[in-house]
């Protein structure tokens, strides 16, 4: 088995290739499939992508005054497709590039049976980057990977307690359900993000 993920929503599981006893996890399909159309960016939100990826920021990098220039909204998870025959023309996607093959001229993206199945009824499935879910990913543009001080900063719950119990599918619950691992974590709200940005204000720096 090996790990994939889905370039629509991002789920990530592994996959046994090859056995077709198993239930498919993942599908794949190449970027000429007219069913992927509906993760293409229209016109207005190309214009759109296209300028923000002009926007570049001066990053401090240490202590000493270095900077360097880098593309915040690289952060974002949009797939660029390049036509090999007219590098000029390009069409976006709304995918995680990590998770597009791109071993031909002919790229393939990773879909996730769940993903999948919208896909082939021409809905744009649930959850997924094209559906607005994008938390985007730091790593694209090189920032250090925040510590756990940080995480508690911008955090907008602080975790309570986890709470895991195992039900199992034994005696007469075995023609009925399988074995479960079940939980539930209790989160409280807390204020530190608003007030970091309170502290950082211009008003606040001002003062």
């Amino acid at each position: 088995a090996m790990l994939l993920g889905c370039a629509a929503c991002g789920r990530k599981e592994y996959h046994d290739i090859g056995e077709e006893d198993k239930i498919r996890k993942f599908e794949f399909m190449t970027l000429t499939n007219e069913k992927l159309n509906i993760f293409k960016l229209d016109e207005e939100a190309t214009k759109k992508y296209e300028k923000q990826m002009e926007v570049k920021l001066d990053l401090p990098v240490n202590d000493n005054g270095c900077f360097k220039k880098i593309r915040p909204w690289l952060t974002r998870s949009i797939y660029c497709y390049i036509n090999p025959d007219s590098p000029d023309q390009k069409t976006y996607y709304y995918f995680h590039p990590e998770m597009i093959i791109e071993k031909t001229n002919n790229p393939t993206a990773v879909v996730c049976a769940d993903c999948y199945s919208q896909v082939n009824n021409g809905h744009i499935p649930t959850n997924s980057i094209a559906d607005g879910v994008d938390f985007g990913v730091p790593d694209r543009i090189g920032l250090v990977p925040l510590t756990a001080r940080e995480l508690y900063i911008i955090a907008k719950v602080r975790h309570y307690i986890n709470m895991i119990k195992v039900e199992s599918n034994s005696r007469t619950l075995k023609e009925h359900q399988q074995s479960a691992l079940k939980g539930c974590t209790i989160l409280f709200e807390h204020d530190a993000p608003q007030v970091i940005a309170d502290l950082l204000s211009p008003e606040s720096m001002n003062d």
